[in-house]
């Protein structure tokens, strides 16, 4: 079981433990997938969180939120970035970078939490 599955499972076991009266599960659980979550899930890769899937894993696990200042949107070239240096699921939007990581987010510190000189950094080194 890759990473995104484990994290839906998780999901799943958490939205069961807490499940509002009068729902039915069965139809509930069936909507929680994989694809849902992670919307750029391809062959146990693509951590890229979607919006639904960033409230279900915020309510899981820490998340470290990044502020985005750069005047220049991020771009898919980014975001390629992301996927291949970080190990763990993220939120992006042009004003913020959510992380679930610790590790990551230290990452992102070091270059003052700027976005922009981050992925210039990791494309330089490339």
């Amino acid at each position: 079981m890759n990473l995104q599955q484990h994290i839906v499972e998780d999901i799943k076991q958490h939205e069961l433990t807490h499940q509002e009266e009068g729902r039915d599960w069965g139809e509930w659980a069936r909507r929680i997938t994989v694809r849902r979550i992670f919307p750029n899930y391809r062959r146990g890769k693509g951590l890229r969180v979607s919006r639904d899937g960033l409230h279900f894993l915020k309510k899981l696990y820490d998340s470290y939120e990044i502020s985005i200042n750069s005047k220049k949107p991020v771009k898919t070239r980014d975001i390629v970035l992301l996927e291949k240096h970080l190990d763990y699921p993220y939120y992006v939007t042009d004003r913020i970078l959510i992380l679930f990581s610790e590790r990551d987010t230290v990452d992102f510190k070091l270059y003052g939490g700027d976005f922009i000189a981050w992925c210039e950094a990791k494309r330089y080194y490339e």
